[in-house]
Protein backbone atom coordinates (compact mmCIF):
# COMPACT_ATOMS: atom_id res chain seq x y z
CA UNK A 1 0.00 0.00 0.00
CA UNK A 2 1.05 3.02 -1.27
CA UNK A 3 1.03 6.28 1.11
CA UNK A 4 0.68 9.91 -0.35
CA UNK A 5 0.97 13.17 1.44
CA UNK A 6 -1.05 14.84 3.46
CA UNK A 7 -2.17 18.33 2.52
CA UNK A 8 -0.45 19.98 5.61
CA UNK A 9 2.56 18.37 5.01
CA UNK A 10 2.45 19.38 1.32
CA UNK A 11 1.67 23.08 2.69
CA UNK A 12 4.29 23.33 4.74
CA UNK A 13 7.01 22.02 2.05
CA UNK A 14 5.82 24.81 -0.63
CA UNK A 15 5.78 27.16 2.53
CA UNK A 16 10.01 26.26 3.40
CA UNK A 17 10.32 26.40 -0.47
CA UNK A 18 9.34 29.77 -0.96
CA UNK A 19 11.37 30.96 2.05
CA UNK A 20 14.26 29.47 0.91
CA UNK A 21 13.51 30.97 -2.65
CA UNK A 22 13.30 34.65 -1.00
CA UNK A 23 15.74 34.45 1.23
CA UNK A 24 17.72 33.59 -2.15
CA UNK A 25 16.35 36.22 -4.38
CA UNK A 26 17.20 39.09 -1.92
CA UNK A 27 20.57 37.84 -1.13
CA UNK A 28 21.20 38.11 -5.25
CA UNK A 29 19.89 41.40 -5.23
CA UNK A 30 22.05 42.72 -1.91
CA UNK A 31 24.90 40.86 -3.67
CA UNK A 32 23.80 42.59 -6.85
CA UNK A 33 23.18 46.50 -5.68
CA UNK A 34 26.70 46.02 -3.62
CA UNK A 35 28.82 45.06 -6.84
CA UNK A 36 27.43 48.21 -8.53
CA UNK A 37 27.67 50.54 -5.78
CA UNK A 38 31.75 49.20 -5.59
CA UNK A 39 31.82 49.58 -9.70
CA UNK A 40 30.60 52.58 -9.10
CA UNK A 41 32.84 53.71 -6.80
CA UNK A 42 36.04 52.43 -8.44
CA UNK A 43 35.07 54.17 -11.78
CA UNK A 44 34.82 57.75 -9.26
CA UNK A 45 38.23 57.06 -8.30
CA UNK A 46 39.57 55.39 -11.36
CA UNK A 47 38.35 59.66 -12.72
CA UNK A 48 39.61 61.10 -9.62
CA UNK A 49 42.80 59.28 -10.61
CA UNK A 50 43.36 60.70 -14.13
CA UNK A 51 42.52 64.30 -13.38
CA UNK A 52 45.13 63.93 -10.78
CA UNK A 53 47.18 62.40 -13.50
CA UNK A 54 46.40 65.79 -15.81
CA UNK A 55 47.25 67.98 -13.39
CA UNK A 56 50.73 66.64 -11.81
CA UNK A 57 51.39 66.26 -15.92
CA UNK A 58 50.29 70.24 -16.66
CA UNK A 59 51.31 72.35 -13.66
CA UNK A 60 54.63 70.09 -13.69
CA UNK A 61 54.79 70.86 -17.25
CA UNK A 62 54.29 75.18 -16.43
CA UNK A 63 56.80 77.21 -18.72
CA UNK A 64 58.05 80.29 -17.25
CA UNK A 65 57.15 83.06 -19.53
CA UNK A 66 58.52 86.58 -18.67
CA UNK A 67 57.14 89.58 -19.46
CA UNK A 68 58.33 92.84 -18.28
CA UNK A 69 54.89 94.70 -16.91
CA UNK A 70 56.17 98.22 -15.92
CA UNK A 71 59.33 97.56 -16.19
CA UNK A 72 59.49 94.35 -14.01
CA UNK A 73 60.13 91.26 -15.06
CA UNK A 74 57.20 88.73 -13.99
CA UNK A 75 56.25 85.48 -14.80
CA UNK A 76 53.07 84.15 -16.30
CA UNK A 77 51.84 82.60 -13.76
CA UNK A 78 48.64 83.54 -11.34
CA UNK A 79 48.01 81.65 -8.45
CA UNK A 80 44.85 82.06 -6.42
CA UNK A 81 43.12 79.87 -3.75
CA UNK A 82 40.34 79.04 -6.06
CA UNK A 83 42.57 78.33 -9.30
CA UNK A 84 45.22 79.18 -11.32
CA UNK A 85 46.51 80.44 -14.66
CA UNK A 86 49.67 79.31 -16.38
CA UNK A 87 51.13 79.00 -19.66
CA UNK A 88 51.49 75.44 -20.72
CA UNK A 89 51.43 72.44 -23.53
CA UNK A 90 47.99 70.67 -23.86
CA UNK A 91 47.83 67.32 -25.49
CA UNK A 92 47.01 67.16 -29.23
CA UNK A 93 43.35 65.92 -28.85
CA UNK A 94 42.50 69.24 -26.79
CA UNK A 95 44.86 71.92 -28.46
CA UNK A 96 46.31 72.43 -31.83
CA UNK A 97 49.99 73.00 -30.61
CA UNK A 98 52.27 75.43 -29.55
CA UNK A 99 52.00 77.45 -26.13
CA UNK A 100 48.23 78.04 -24.40
CA UNK A 101 47.28 79.82 -21.44
CA UNK A 102 45.76 77.64 -19.42
CA UNK A 103 43.42 78.03 -16.62
CA UNK A 104 42.17 75.73 -13.84
CA UNK A 105 39.39 76.78 -11.71
CA UNK A 106 37.02 75.66 -8.61
CA UNK A 107 33.58 76.18 -9.25
CA UNK A 108 30.21 75.51 -7.58
CA UNK A 109 29.21 72.69 -6.54
CA UNK A 110 32.94 71.14 -6.60
CA UNK A 111 33.24 71.23 -9.91
CA UNK A 112 36.70 71.59 -11.71
CA UNK A 113 37.24 73.10 -15.11
CA UNK A 114 39.99 73.76 -17.90
CA UNK A 115 39.95 76.49 -19.80
CA UNK A 116 42.51 77.30 -22.47
CA UNK A 117 43.25 79.05 -25.82
CA UNK A 118 46.48 80.11 -27.54
CA UNK A 119 48.88 81.92 -25.66
CA UNK A 120 48.71 86.03 -27.43
CA UNK A 121 52.20 87.49 -28.32
CA UNK A 122 52.58 89.93 -25.27
CA UNK A 123 52.13 86.80 -22.86
CA UNK A 124 49.05 88.38 -20.94
CA UNK A 125 46.21 86.01 -20.03
CA UNK A 126 43.27 86.29 -22.00
CA UNK A 127 40.27 83.66 -22.00
CA UNK A 128 37.94 85.36 -23.91
CA UNK A 129 36.50 82.82 -26.44
CA UNK A 130 38.85 80.05 -25.44
CA UNK A 131 37.76 76.46 -25.27
CA UNK A 132 36.37 74.82 -21.61
CA UNK A 133 36.48 71.37 -20.01
CA UNK A 134 34.98 70.41 -17.04
CA UNK A 135 37.94 68.30 -15.45
CA UNK A 136 35.81 67.04 -12.42
CA UNK A 137 32.72 67.35 -9.91
CA UNK A 138 32.44 66.22 -6.10
CA UNK A 139 35.37 67.96 -4.93
CA UNK A 140 34.15 70.02 -2.24
CA UNK A 141 36.63 73.06 -0.79
CA UNK A 142 38.72 72.76 -3.76
CA UNK A 143 42.02 74.76 -3.05
CA UNK A 144 45.22 75.57 -4.22
CA UNK A 145 48.43 76.77 -2.24
CA UNK A 146 51.81 77.70 -3.41
CA UNK A 147 55.04 77.39 -1.77
CA UNK A 148 58.23 79.20 -2.17
CA UNK A 149 60.41 82.55 -1.02
CA UNK A 150 58.71 86.11 -2.14
CA UNK A 151 60.72 89.14 -2.32
CA UNK A 152 59.37 89.70 1.29
CA UNK A 153 59.85 86.43 3.16
CA UNK A 154 63.16 85.46 5.10
CA UNK A 155 62.27 81.75 4.11
CA UNK A 156 59.76 79.49 1.66
CA UNK A 157 56.60 79.29 2.64
CA UNK A 158 53.03 78.32 2.02
CA UNK A 159 51.04 81.37 0.39
CA UNK A 160 47.47 81.87 -0.85
CA UNK A 161 48.59 83.16 -3.84
CA UNK A 162 51.27 83.66 -6.22
CA UNK A 163 50.64 87.15 -8.25
CA UNK A 164 53.02 89.16 -10.14
CA UNK A 165 56.23 87.01 -9.10
CA UNK A 166 59.54 86.94 -10.64
CA UNK A 167 59.74 83.19 -10.80
CA UNK A 168 57.40 80.16 -10.51
CA UNK A 169 56.17 78.51 -7.16
CA UNK A 170 58.67 75.78 -6.20
CA UNK A 171 55.52 73.85 -5.01
CA UNK A 172 51.72 73.87 -6.24
CA UNK A 173 49.25 71.80 -3.56
CA UNK A 174 45.72 71.25 -4.52
CA UNK A 175 43.64 70.64 -1.72
CA UNK A 176 40.28 69.04 -1.20
CA UNK A 177 37.63 68.28 1.40
CA UNK A 178 36.61 65.22 -0.63
CA UNK A 179 37.46 61.68 0.74
CA UNK A 180 41.09 61.49 1.47
CA UNK A 181 41.44 58.13 0.03
CA UNK A 182 39.76 59.32 -3.39
CA UNK A 183 41.66 62.66 -3.16
CA UNK A 184 44.92 62.66 -1.28
CA UNK A 185 46.77 66.35 -1.56
CA UNK A 186 48.46 66.96 -4.92
CA UNK A 187 51.83 68.50 -4.49
CA UNK A 188 53.90 69.45 -7.33
CA UNK A 189 56.78 70.81 -8.44
CA UNK A 190 57.26 73.33 -11.56
CA UNK A 191 60.27 71.85 -13.54
CA UNK A 192 61.05 75.29 -14.95
CA UNK A 193 62.43 78.16 -13.46
CA UNK A 194 63.50 81.63 -15.30
CA UNK A 195 66.29 82.09 -12.59
CA UNK A 196 65.01 85.44 -12.00
CA UNK A 197 65.86 85.57 -8.30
Amino acid sequence: MSRGFTLIELLVAMTLLALIAAVLFGGLRLGGSAATRIEARAEKLEDLRLVQSFLRQHLTSARPLVRIVDRVPVVAFDGRPDGVDFVGELPAHLAAGGRQAVRLRAGPGGALSLTWRPLGGDGAFDFGGGRRHRLATGLPELRFDYYGRRPADSEPRWHDTWRGADRLPDLVRVRTAADPAAWPALVVAPRLDPGLR
